[in-house]
């Protein structure tokens, strides 16, 4: 369970910063 939740938070985190990327 925490292994998947850690999995989520970062893929997560990584589309945040994508996103951020292409914004700015």
């Amino acid at each position: 369970m925490e292994k998947s939740s850690r999995t989520f938070h970062e893929l997560l985190q990584r589309k945040i910063q994508i996103v951020l990327d292409v914004e700015v």
